[in-house]
């Protein structure tokens, strides 16, 4: 009879025991490790101008454009002739056509947001 409430016993303590922790909050530190990129210069030799649809603003849409065609690593500068309201508005596009062709900048462009931006006219000057 001893030995029943002995184990009777311990099974409650180590049931208690379980159940306080479980109810105890537990904080668990999280680190984020950012890899930084070594930028390389872009030296460009080419000038892509393209006409592209969809743009709503400068800001947001050109930004999108920017950073999207900047990830490529063959492009050194974009910049844009936005008015609100216009069906179509340019990108200026200073490029290495050694890293990046302008059918691959046109894809890139292309792509973004699902295909909310349209390209049209293209010239390119070196």
């Amino acid at each position: 009879m001893k030995s029943t409430l002995i184990i009777f016993s311990v099974g409650i303590v180590t049931l208690l025991s379980s159940c306080n922790n479980a109810s105890e909050k537990k904080i668990l530190k999280t680190e984020k490790a950012f890899e930084e990129k070594e930028e390389i210069a872009v030296i460009p030799n080419n000038t892509l101008s393209v006409e592209i649809s969809g743009m709503t603003c400068e800001h947001g849409c050109g930004g999108s454009i920017r950073s999207a065609l900047k990830e490529t690593g063959g492009v050194a500068q974009v910049s844009f002739d936005f008015k609100e309201d216009r069906e179509t508005n340019n990108a200026s596009i200073k490029f290495d056509d050694k890293k990046i062709s302008q059918d691959e900048l046109i894809a890139v462009i292309e792509k973004i947001h699902d295909g909310q931006y349209k390209t049209g006219k293209i010239t390119s000057e070196k």
